[in-house]
């Protein structure tokens, strides 16, 4: 079995321990600025994607309210920027999986995201260079880590997630997320 399959088994059986919602749970919105980019060993490739990202969130408390467990459904954009003849634009569906601690009204979380790939445009010098070779992979898998204030139910974070999964070329995905988020 290779590893990519692995990780995608490995994440599902996460999700299908954590899927339903309990007395407690907080839910809500998130939406914000997302900029992007993707790495090789020799640097950068190309410049970053500024986009957005939204989705839902859900948070289950673990013992005590300073712990908790942090999922949702998000979309988001992955890929680089040249300018409009050359770029990489990657639609994922993203699943995040955190741990959040929570100091007062700050936090820190760190945890893993499943992103799974719905669409992708990839042009050089205003030419579709998309075919079966040229693809990334369906999934990726970025590790993230971020920090935050909760105001009532106001949400303010940053979160930065790099990917492990090769896109080829032993590249890989990164993007730094500012966002709101408002619990219900």
């Amino acid at each position: 079995m290779n590893k990519t399959v692995f990780l995608i088994l490995v994440f599902l059986g996460l999700m299908l321990v954590t899927n339903r919602l309990q007395a407690g749970d907080k839910v809500g919105f998130r939406a914000g600025y997302q900029v992007s980019g993707m790495y090789a060993p020799n640097g950068q490739i190309g410049s970053t994607l500024p986009n957005f990202y939204f989705g839902f969130m859900k948070g289950t408390k673990i013992v005590t309210e300073i712990f908790t467990f942090q999922t949702g459904l998000e979309y988001m954009q992955g890929g680089w920027k040249t300018d409009d003849a050359n770029f990489r634009r990657i639609h994922y569906l993203s699943i995040p999986l955190a741990l959040r601690v929570k100091l007062g009204p700050f936090f820190a979380q760190a945890g893993i995201n499943g992103n799974f790939r719905l669409a992708e445009n990839y042009q050089l010098l205003g030419v579709n260079c998309l075919n079966d070779e040229s693809k990334v992979p369906f999934f990726d898998m970025p590790v993230q880590a971020g920090v935050g204030v909760k105001i009532a139910v106001l949400t303010i974070e940053a979160r930065y997630h790099y990917g492990l999964v090769n896109m080829g070329n032993d590249s890989h995905n990164a993007y730094l997320q500012l966002g709101l988020g408002i619990s219900i």
